[in-house]
Order: C-alpha cells, then sequence, then structure tokens
C-alpha cells in the first residue's frame, strides 16, 4: 500500500513540475538569464545630441556619426573575445567584476556595461582596455556607436541613461 501511495506522490510531484515549467518558462533556449532584461542594458542608438549612427555596410564594422566607417578588427581577434550568440553578440573584457565589452555586429555597436562602484574606476578600466583593443583616439572613439551603461541594482541614479566614454562631450561626469 505505501510504494503505490509513493508511486501516486511521485506522479503528482513530476505533473506538478511539468505544468509549472509549461506556464512559467519564457520558451527561449539557450540564453543565458542575467537576472535583468535587455532594456535594463541597452539604450537606443544615438549619439548625447540624438544623432542616428549610420548603419555599417561591411560586417566587422563599428557605426559612427559621421561617415568614417572603423573596423572592429581588434575587438574581434582578440584571445578574450567569445561569440555569445550566433546572431553576432562578442563580449570581451579583462575584469568581469567591473565591465563588459560586448560588440553587436549586425548594428556595429558597442555596449559597456558597468558592473561595480565605483563607476568612474570602473567606465576608466573598460575605456583602457576599448583603447587596447581598437586603435583608435578620444575624438575617434566619441564618433563612434559605443554605449556605456549601468543596471539600476548597481546605481539607480545612472540607470536607464548612456554615461558615455568619461572624455565625450556630454558624458556623465561619475
Amino acid at each position: 500500500m505505501f510504494r503505490i501511495i509513493f508511486y501516486f506522490l511521485i506522479a503528482g510531484l513530476l505533473l506538478f513540475i511539468g505544468v509549472f515549467l509549461l506556464f512559467f518558462s519564457s520558451g527561449e533556449q539557450g540564453s543565458p538569464d542575467l537576472g535583468f532584461s535587455d532594456s535594463d542594458l541597452y539604450v537606443p542608438a544615438g549619439n548625447y545630441s540624438g544623432q542616428q549612427a549610420i548603419v555599417p555596410v561591411e560586417p566587422g564594422s563599428i557605426t559612427s556619426f559621421s561617415e568614417e566607417v572603423f573596423s572592429a578588427e581588434g575587438l574581434l581577434t582578440d584571445d578574450l573575445t567569445t561569440k555569445v550568440t550566433s546572431e553576432g553578440f562578442y563580449d570581451n573584457t579583462t575584469d568581469s567584476s567591473f565591465y563588459h565589452i560586448t560588440y553587436y555586429e549586425p548594428t556595429g555597436s558597442i555596449v559597456i556595461q558597468l558592473y561595480k562602484e565605483p563607476l568612474s574606476l570602473a567606465r576608466r578600466l573598460a575605456e583602457g582596455q576599448l583603447s587596447e583593443l581598437l586603435p583608435y583616439s578620444e575624438s575617434q572613439f566619441c564618433d563612434m556607436n559605443i554605449k556605456v551603461n549601468v543596471h539600476k541594482a548597481v546605481a539607480p541614479l545612472y540607470a536607464n541613461q548612456n554615461l558615455g566614454l568619461s572624455f565625450c562631450p556630454g558624458a556623465v561626469n561619475l
């Protein structure tokens, strides 16, 4: 008798788990759960004055707000760079406790996500790595479609805005 009750309890538990997964799973497979949504991470394309970036015409390029074409080759060929998805997300960082640099090839944009206070240090570290990966001047970096974001759990005051690179006009002073 005990064995029959045990089997019914196991079957009920499995049925409950199956129904729970059916109704509460997102249906997306292979996507890492970072604990926050894409809307927390990214802001729309455009520089600080609201200009829209020109879409790149060749793979491996970075969009700019002028007509200059920038190559992302240094970022793509670096040993630390990993292709995160088949859609062209590339991730690179030397200190993941402070920041991540993500390049999205289809739009030619770069997002720097800051993860830790002090934000000014995290941004400087990311800027330093970006300068090592890509051989451009500060003014050229300011022309590129680069966003610097922070999650609201890290710094609610600065969440949902483009903080910008520290040396670019219009960047948020941290």
